[in-house]
């Protein structure tokens, strides 16, 4: 197995190659299919904060 390195920097899929004898290469793609599956959904929010409240949020800069 590997991945094809034509894939663009930018992209957030990349194509494997899986090579072998054909019951193998099932077994592999079951495999990685399962890895991928049991994999945790991310999810990202964003939320807007007016500026003034920055300092109770994430805490005061303090330089000692």
């Amino acid at each position: 197995m590997n991945f094809k390195d034509d894939t663009q920097d930018d992209d957030e899929d990349r194509i494997m190659v899986i090579r072998g004898s054909t019951d193998k290469a099932q077994v592999a793609e079951c495999m990685i299919r399962k890895i991928l599956a049991d994999l945790p959904i991310i999810v990202e929010d964003i939320v807007s904060v007016p500026t003034y409240s920055l300092g109770r949020i994430i805490g005061r800069f303090t330089s000692n």
